[in-house]
């Protein structure tokens, strides 16, 4: 979220926030929740501690409008089963009581928050972006435009 640009743009999805920085940046952060626990049939001390792959939820149509014109660095990160998720890498390693330095040292590098992605786009005259992508349950997306 420290990525966020200080002005909040006009958006009407409530699974979504958009910004812009003064550089002329635009942002975009959205999110799936989806309560995936049984309910009463299990305690959340088993479930909790399974592998829980997530599942598909479709597509995402991202548009953005009023953007300026020109070209764009796009940057996508994502948190989602096992997309930065240092969890689901403890889980791997069978639950180790006490981890060792090496690890650690492999739950951060896999787990960095690096983009999982980046691409050159270009905003002509119309000011509109616009991406399609999959998502699955829970998973945590941010699109930063970098303006060039």
């Amino acid at each position: 979220m420290n990525k966020l640009g200080e002005t909040e743009l006009q958006n009407s999805d409530k699974a979504s926030w958009t910004s812009k920085n003064v550089k002329g940046d635009v942002q975009v952060l959205l999110w799936d929740f989806t309560n995936t626990h049984p309910g009463d049939k299990e305690l959340n001390q088993t479930y909790y501690i399974k592998d829980l792959p997530s599942k598909e939820k479709g597509k995402v149509k991202i548009e953005v409008d009023g953007m300026q014109k020109g070209k764009y660095v796009l940057e996508i990160y994502k948190v989602g089963y096992k997309v930065n998720d240092a969890y689901a890498d403890y889980l791997a390693m069978n639950k180790p009581s006490q981890l060792t330095r090496q690890q650690v040292n492999s739950i951060k590098e896999k787990n960095n928050g690096a983009p999982i992605a980046t691409e050159k786009i270009t905003i002509d005259a119309k000011g509109t972006f616009s991406k399609e992508f999959k998502i699955n349950e829970n998973d945590v997306v941010m699109l930063n435009l970098i303006k060039q």
